[in-house]
């Protein structure tokens, strides 16, 4: 092991109860009286140790400071290593290091010199990695930026099954991203949910998971290669609630799969000449189906038997109603001989007998349906037919476009 030993007027250090270089354990400066030795000029201590090996360690076995750095305007303790740490830290009860700053500047100041991707200003591991926490209205627990184009101010990974990046407030966002010409904040997933939220407070009646928007454009877009949109709720919840700005209810799905819609059900179609057509769909104060078609009328007597899925799907004690119109010129009127489950007779009045096509429009209730007609609903019928319009138990922040920074800037050292 080789030792040398430089002074120069370059700044101040002042060293614990010993100072030792190496497995040697060589004393190079010792304060008796137990309290930080200074030294008025720094000294450089050059060695060479691989391994586990030391060439400056500040040992103090009792409740004091091992090494303390510090500098009036300069750089208080500064390592450097070309291929390990600059500097390592460990503690088996306290903190491993504990920085304090009360100039507003940064208390820990690290970068990464290298353009490379490998190259981290902070690089933690632990039960937890990093942990930030501001004492001040205003201070951030942890803060990143990034000064390239492409660069990432903060970026949490985990292995396994732990979380990457975690955000918690009491009262305001647990994760706040902003941007001024990107997004927002982006989750990606290789696997499982690109954004996976929970909420829930026992003391309230109901809280929003997701809570989305913007002033100026789409509150939501979401893409997915099979299913956009998924909504789930119990039967007796509504999977899916539209609701106007003015927190009326315009579009909603029950659990029972009941549609319920406010305004015109507008269709629109192509036309053969390349044009767009708009069209309105009817309404009916009865839940019915309809059927038709054309049918033969032989010596005047036809019998219609009705599509076997029809059949199936109509109310089997309520009557349904057909509507005739012949395909050319009768003795009389046709009319409805008589009525079952499967079909209908049609026969030619006057006892005709007359061969001509007839088309037919049948209307029946449909299954379920029996007992349900149009009506006017009082105020308290027509709330319960949707549910009132869900909104943030607290108001949405006032989020800013972006974050302010930091009273001082971090500088490069």
């Amino acid at each position: 092991m080789i030792f040398t030993r430089r002074t120069s007027r370059l700044g101040a250090i002042a060293l614990g109860a010993t100072i030792l270089g190496g497995a040697s354990a060589a004393t190079l400066a010792a304060n008796p009286a137990g309290a930080a030795g200074v030294v008025s000029a720094v000294t450089t201590v050059s060695c060479s140790v691989t391994g586990a090996n030391w060439c400056i360690s500040g040992n103090n076995s009792s409740s004091g400071i091992g090494v303390i750095g510090t500098s009036k305007s300069g750089t208080g303790l500064r390592g450097t290593s070309t291929s390990q740490y600059g500097l390592e830290a460990t503690s088996v009860s306290g903190a491993a290091i504990l920085a304090r700053t009360t100039s507003g500047s940064s208390a820990i100041m690290a970068t990464g010199s290298s353009a490379s991707s490998g190259s981290y200003g902070v690089n933690a591991s632990g039960g937890t990695g990093v942990y930030g926490t501001a004492t001040y209205t205003d201070g951030y627990g942890v803060y990143g930026m990034s000064r390239a184009g492409n660069g990432v101010g903060t970026f949490g990974a985990a292995n396994g099954k732990g979380i990457g990046a975690s955000g918690e407030s009491y009262y305001g966002p647990g994760v706040q991203g902003s941007s001024t010409s990107g997004a927002g904040g982006a989750f990606i997933s290789d696997y499982g949910y690109g954004i996976y939220v929970t909420t829930g407070d026992p003391l309230e009646a109901a809280t929003t998971g997701v809570y989305a928007q913007n002033a100026n454009g789409y509150g939501a877009d979401i893409q997915g290669s099979n299913i956009g949109v998924i909504g789930r709720a119990p039967a007796t919840g509504y999977p899916l609630v539209l609701i106007n700005s003015d927190s009326n209810d315009v579009f909603n799905v029950d659990g029972n799969g009941n549609v319920y819609y406010k305004g015109a059900l507008v269709h629109t179609s192509a036309t053969v000449h390349g044009g767009t057509a708009r069209s309105f769909s009817p309404n009916s104060t009865q839940p019915t189906l309809e059927d038709t078609g054309t049918a033969q009328l032989v010596g005047g007597a036809a019998v219609v038997r009705l599509d076997p899925a029809f059949a199936a799907s109509i109310e089997p004690t309520a009557a349904y109603r057909v509507f005739l119109t012949p395909g050319g010129d009768t003795r009389g009127w046709l009319f409805v001989a008589s009525k079952s489950a499967t079909g209908f007779i049609v026969r030619e009045a006057q006892a005709g007998h007359s061969t001509v096509p007839f088309d037919y429009r049948i209307v029946a209730t449909a299954l379920g349906g029996s007992g349900q007609h149009m009506e006017i609903l009082s105020p308290a019928a027509a709330r319960a037919l949707a549910p009132s319009a869900p909104r943030p138990l607290v108001p949405a922040p006032k989020i800013p476009a972006r974050l302010p920074a930091p009273a001082v800037e971090p500088a490069t050292p």
